[in-house]
């Protein structure tokens, strides 16, 4: 076995990210689409266990300016113990450990951020193995709609109109980035003009399991739920996500505004359910009217989500690209 670096990921690392299901004692699902997103990544690095035919690990770290995220962080099951022990008696592992540990330390010059889920006890015990501490929480909310319905009043904006209502609304938020590559911008036209911006991801998982002790039964029987099966699809569940959520100054925007912009969102990309993770703490969505999110909300509930740290931690309100979740 070797170890690789690269700007680009290999046909094995490819194999190796899109075979791997995500969670631990929470909900488990698998990326879809994953060739498509590794060619969004911003400025990434892989660092890869391999030998001749198979890849046995893969980390990405993206740049961004002043910070890292840390993309992928995914292990064979022969490996993942190794990495979440204080201990290892086995060479290899100690070797594996040993080398991870350095691939951090030559980043180290720059704060590394990552997204997990508490019930992922495994990579919790590893993040904290390799130095990461909880910063924050963001929360999961889930909107949903059975019969979405399209509106006059959503448009569709380009980057280069959008970005400077993003970036004058979030530059004091910690990690904020520009990437250029991953989502579409869509705005809302009330008697105001422009009053909403958003930019929309679109993707796919295969749910292996729910939340909850019965959470893998329970995703066998969407099927025959009513009103539940016609929200959710285990074997290819195609959804939308939100970020870079921006209220225009001065527009005045009501709660049946903002459910009828969002479920115009769904009927554009031709899905009935939308996740929006945001941080709470920030200014913006304090000040943001939430819409009544529907079935999957009072189903599923608030999911909270921890932000670990390597390095420096900073001040103030998280931005989150929703991609990064994807």
């Amino acid at each position: 076995m070797r170890f690789n670096e690269a700007h680009d990921a290999n046909d094995l690392v490819k194999r190796l990210i899109n075979n791997t299901v995500l969670g631990s004692n929470g909900a488990r699902y698998r990326h879809l689409h994953v060739a498509e997103h590794l060619k969004l990544l911003d400025n990434p690095l892989f660092f890869s266990l391999e030998s001749t035919a198979r890849c046995f690990g893969a980390i990405c770290i993206c740049h961004r300016g002043k910070a890292q995220y840390l993309r992928y962080f995914t292990f064979d099951s022969a490996f993942q113990s190794a990495l979440s022990l204080p201990k290892t008696n086995k060479p290899k592992n100690a070797t594996l450990k040993k080398a991870v540990e350095n691939f951090f330390n030559r980043t180290a010059e720059l704060p590394i951020y990552a997204y997990i889920e508490p019930e992922n006890i495994r990579s919790l015990h590893m993040a904290k193995q390799f130095s990461f501490e909880k910063w924050r929480q963001i929360t999961l909310f889930h909107f949903s709609r059975i019969k979405p319905k399209a509106k006059d009043q959503l448009l569709r904006i380009s980057y280069d109109h959008a970005i400077p209502f993003v970036r004058e609304a979030y530059k004091q938020h910690a990690f904020y980035y520009e990437n250029d590559k991953a989502g579409k911008f869509y705005g809302w036209k009330t008697s105001d003009g422009l009053s909403i911006i958003v930019r929309v991801h679109k993707t796919a998982w295969e749910i292996k399991s729910l939340k909850g002790k019965y959470g893998a039964w329970l995703a066998k029987l969407i099927p025959f739920i009513p009103l539940v099966r016609n929200l959710i699809v285990p074997k290819q569940h195609t959804f939308i996500a939100l970020d870079s959520l921006v209220c225009i100054s001065g527009a005045s925007v009501s709660r049946n505004e903002v459910e009828a912009f969002f479920s115009a969102l769904l009927s554009e990309f031709k899905v009935k359910h939308m996740m929006f993770w945001c941080d709470e703490s920030s200014p913006l969505i304090q000040s943001f009217t939430l819409p009544r999110w529907g079935i999957l909300q009072a189903l599923i509930g608030k999911t909270k989500i921890h932000v670990v740290v390597r390095g420096t931690q900073p001040e103030g309100p998280l931005f989150i690209n929703a991609f990064d979740l994807m």
